[in-house]
């Protein structure tokens, strides 16, 4: 047993136990006899060596810190590995959870910790926890740093025990879309667009575009003939790591899906030919640019957008509140006709399951209408 510090002791109770120290740890074995425990402490010595026991004695912050940075930042967009990054200092990095040693946790110290949180926090932010431990603890399986696996029987807790539930979503109605788009089309006394992104606005309630989406769009995605936009790629911000701040940088687009043709109408096209000369960039071929040339950040953007707001007399909301609104019209009919599956498409997600469970309570309405017919067949006192 040469490297590893063993010790065979007779216990009061009769029977013998062996102390190995493993990677710092104290691991205690029992047997009948001093012959077996001296046996089965080889036949751990040889699992140690094989990579089959493993002891870890580091604490579960460091490991993840080492794991983020050197496994999971180079194989992630910046910005997934700012969110990533994000949820593990919020909520595991110096937490009782995060000061264990990796090797002595187990599931139910884990899932104690996701039914705690519940009580503070939503159900995404606590799948976030749940999805980092999940990748964390596979890889340190994998990678042979620790022998077993936690999660395996860890769960999320189900959406009823959160507290804190999720914000209705943010919707325009049809009158507040017309009225949206008169005030970002609209032009001063010398007939000058009285917004240098106005048209910008009007894309996005007309194509359900993500703001990083139509930001990145550069001629070449453009086919005004076939009335085709190209979604190739989306422009996202994250941490400046060598200068401090955030920066904004072109990357793929969210998923595979979400590289899409998106068909144009009318007044869409209109957006694009306006854009084309108020917007353009010839130097870097992109459409939407600031006046320097550069691109246009998403905070100054939405800073535009609430001016628009204000001169169409409606109230504050966020950018993402045009794709929300082209969505709601478009199902609205597209249920009738069974076309939830273009709709799915045109908004480049993932599944089509994802469009239906998200935009739900937009036919809420319809339904009440619907259940509102069956007064006929009652007689009311």
């Amino acid at each position: 047993m040469r490297g590893y510090k063993h010790r065979v002791r007779l216990r009061a109770d009769g029977r013998y136990e062996g102390r190995l120290m493993i990677d710092g740890r104290q691991v205690s074995i029992y047997g009948k006899s001093e012959r077996e425990v001296r046996n089965n402490i080889e036949e751990i010595r040889k699992g140690v060596d094989r990579g089959e026991v493993i002891v870890k004695n580091e604490r579960l912050e460091n490991a993840l810190t080492d794991y983020l940075f050197q496994v999971k930042q180079s194989k992630v967009k910046p910005s997934t590995f700012d969110r990533v990054e994000c949820t593990f200092n919020n909520q595991i990095k110096g937490s009782p959870l995060g000061r264990m040693p990796m090797g002595s946790i187990d599931g139910k110290d884990i899932q104690r910790v996701l039914d705690t949180l519940c009580d503070t926090l939503s159900w995404s932010s606590v799948k976030k926890v749940y999805d980092l431990c999940g990748e964390f603890f596979r890889y340190a399986v994998a990678t042979r740093k620790l022998n077993h696996n936690p999660m395996v029987f860890v769960t999320m807790p189900h959406r009823s025990r959160f507290k804190k539930q999720p914000k209705p979503m943010s919707v325009f109605t049809a009158d507040e879309v017309r009225r949206i788009i008169e005030a970002a089309e609209s032009v001063d006394d010398k007939g000058t667009p009285r917004y240098r992104y106005g048209e910008v606005i009007v894309l996005l309630l007309l194509t359900g575009l993500r703001s990083g989406e139509v930001r990145a769009i550069r001629a070449s995605d453009i086919d005004l003939d076939a009335k085709m936009l190209y979604i190739t790629q989306n422009i996202s911000h994250s941490k400046d790591r060598e200068h401090g701040g955030v920066i904004d940088q072109v990357s793929s687009t969210k998923t595979k899906q979400s590289k899409r043709g998106v068909p144009l109408n009318e007044r869409a096209v209109l957006a694009v030919e306006r854009l084309l000369k108020q917007t353009y960039n010839p130097d870097n071929g992109y459409l939407i640019t600031t006046q320097n040339g550069g691109f246009l950040s998403a905070s100054y953007f939405q800073v535009q957008f609430d001016f628009i707001l204000k001169r169409a007399g409606v109230e504050h909301k966020g950018l993402h509140t045009n794709r929300h609104s082209f969505a709601t019209i478009l199902l609205k009919d597209a249920k009738s006709k069974g076309q939830i599956k273009e709709v799915s498409e045109l908004l480049g997600h993932a599944q089509v399951s994802t469009t239906y469970d998200y935009y739900i309570h937009t036919f809420n309405e319809e339904k009440r209408t619907l259940v509102k017919s069956l007064d006929t067949l009652v007689k009311m006192e």
